[in-house]
């Protein structure tokens, strides 16, 4: 991996944990809701292949998975 590569990777994951965690927090969103914001999201990215968008499935698949974790069923 070179350091523009290795540079990029932290920036991203710190972005996806960041997203990941003000997720989490918004109680808000059930985990079905994250659910099918993650089915969503994979849809998206079907016709918009941004790094937004891969940003976006990390982001809830790493709420939903933290989520699903903590309640027993990870």
């Amino acid at each position: 991996m070179t350091i523009e590569e290795q540079h990029r990777l932290e920036q991203l994951l710190q972005i996806i944990r960041e997203s990941a965690e003000r997720i989490i927090d918004d109680k808000r969103y059930s985990d079905r809701d994250l659910l099918l914001a993650l089915y969503q999201q994979g849809f998206k990215f079907l016709s918009d292949q941004r790094d937004q968008a891969l940003v976006d499935i990390g982001s809830v698949g790493l709420a939903y998975a933290v989520r699903r974790g903590t309640h027993g069923e990870g």
